[in-house]
């Protein structure tokens, strides 16, 4: 799902080029990241490579990201971007940047941790789920979700119902 909507976002960002002013931006947020990166200042780095990556999407600039994301302990974000970096270069016809996704989709594997949230049948499409804020679909729900070791932050919510709340350490 995730691959599918890096490709639809791709295709879609073909379709409508960024603007001019967005490209240079992005470089200079990209070549920022760069220097941050080489100094070691990761973090940093991550937040200059996801704006160049939002402002002019490149398979370079979310490799670079994945690693910087790597770099900081986001497994989880990172398994996404290299995923997402992976299905962009098979469509791409990219096989060097295909085998570097997977050699790292392999990497961090085992510092994944992963999540299954249940929902009882009576329940199902009853309740709204988040995840640390984000909106989880049906899809999610019942299937192993790879997230960041850590304390993650649960809630599901109803009209008229007092949401119900839960930290689960991962």
């Amino acid at each position: 799902t995730l691959a599918g909507a890096a490709l639809l976002a791709l295709a879609a960002g073909a379709l409508a080029a960024p603007a001019p002013a967005d490209v240079a931006v992005a470089q200079r947020a990209f070549d920022e990241a760069t220097q941050l990166f080489r100094t070691e200042h990761f973090e940093a780095a991550c937040d200059k490579f996801a704006v160049s990556q939002r402002l002019d999407p490149k398979l370079g600039t979310l490799l670079n990201l994945a690693i910087c994301h790597e770099k900081i302990g986001r497994w989880a974000l990172a398994s996404i971007e290299y995923h997402d970096a992976r299905s962009i270069a098979l469509a791409e016809n990219k096989s060097e940047r295909v085998e570097y996704a997977d050699k790292h989709i392999a990497a961090i594997a085992p510092h994944l941790a992963l999540l299954r949230i249940q929902l009882a049948p009576e329940n199902r499409g009853k309740l709204a789920v988040t995840l640390d804020g984000s909106a989880l679909g049906d899809a999610a729900l019942d299937s192993e979700i790879p997230v960041d070791p850590g304390t993650r932050h649960v809630m599901a919510t109803a009209p008229g119902a007092t949401p119900f709340t839960s930290d689960v350490r991962c």
